[in-house]
């Protein structure tokens, strides 16, 4: 594997890492002027409204959420509690399936208000002395910004003439530098450019258009790699095989990352079985299901050559002891071995 595809690879399966987090934001009241409020008319507060003004409900209405599957966990419980799922009565199964699925369908309805909501505080976190030293929040600094950019682009004449004033006292704009940038603005009178310059720009043009052309094919072919990487990642997360991929997720991305600089080529399969070696609970897990299976297979294969295993887990003949069922049982614990 080459470099560049251990790189698409670890990219792929960071992406398939990712997981939204839940962050909580304070409101704040932000004073509205020269708006007077009517107290005939009661706010509708049953849903939200986006920014395009469509009505977005906060959860999907119960009726719309489809009948669980129950013969699976729910995959975020930890291997050791899906073990137990087995023993759950089909109506806990389906009352907890149905609050997973509910709880989802909540995260991605809430998802786009979330990111505006992380971007909002990423975008803002920078000014955030400003608005201090203001003695204003967040968001009332933001609107005061709005309301004289508003003023500035909308405004009559005395508006706009009143709000540059505001700005000029507020800021410690120097008048007479301004009044210099104001009358001296004028367009200077474009330098004569030989041939010999304008041939030497027109040659680094078509050479950084030529350079640029292959960028872009270079980046489309590192972009197809991706998806096609990130195409066997997402289908070896979702094989049944790899029961336990989500829960060694991080492990496998540790494996991947040391491969990558070791320059070792190593498969998701590879990753997946050290992550597990570094799992003491799962591999009690496997190593019981291993047991459990081989116990059936004994069972039956006891069975077809004609003994019985009492519960105590000795072999018992079913003739009347005669040495052909005694060579039988013999034989049926030796092909278990």
């Amino acid at each position: 594997m080459s470099e560049d595809s251990r790189e698409a690879m670890e990219a792929a399966f960071n992406e398939v890492e990712e997981t939204e987090s839940e962050t909580e934001g304070e409101v704040h009241e932000i004073e509205t002027p020269d708006i007077t409020p009517d107290d005939s008319i009661e706010p509708d507060v049953s849903a939200d409204v986006s920014e395009s003004g469509d009505v977005v409900e906060d959860t999907p209405p119960l009726d719309d959420i489809k009948e669980p599957n129950t013969e699976k966990a729910p995959q975020s419980w930890t291997p050791a509690d899906r073990e137990a799922w087995a023993e759950l009565p089909p109506n806990v199964k389906k009352a907890v399936l149905k609050r997973e699925q509910e709880i989802g369908e909540t995260m991605k309805t809430t998802a786009q208000a979330r990111h505006f909501q992380q971007d909002f505080g990423r975008m803002t976190q920078p000014y955030q002395n400003m608005f201090q030293a203001q003695g204003v929040d967040t968001m009332t600094g933001i609107n005061n910004v709005l309301q004289t950019a508003a003023t500035l682009q909308g405004g009559n004449v005395q508006q706009k003439a009143q709000a540059a004033a505001q700005l000029i006292r507020d800021f410690g704009i120097d008048i007479a530098t301004l009044d210099d940038l104001i009358v001296g603005n004028m367009p200077q009178q474009q330098a004569q450019v030989s041939p010999e310059i304008q041939q030497l720009r027109d040659q680094l043009t078509q050479q950084q258009g030529y350079i640029n052309q292959q960028q872009q094919g270079q980046q489309q072919q590192a972009q197809n790699a991706q998806n096609v990487i990130q195409g066997e990642v997402e289908a070896f997360m979702s094989d049944p095989k790899n029961e336990f991929a989500a829960d060694v997720r991080p492990a496998m991305r540790q494996f991947m990352q040391y491969a990558a600089q070791s320059n070792e080529n190593l498969s998701l399969s590879d990753a997946y079985k050290r992550a597990i070696s570094t799992r003491p609970d799962l591999q009690q897990i496997i190593s019981n299901r291993a047991s459990g299976q081989n116990s059936a297979q004994a069972l039956s294969a006891a069975r077809r050559a004609g003994v019985s295993i009492a519960q105590n887990g000795k072999t018992m003949p079913r003739g009347a002891g005669n040495q052909t069922s005694r060579e039988m049982m013999v034989d049926a614990w030796d092909n278990l071995s």
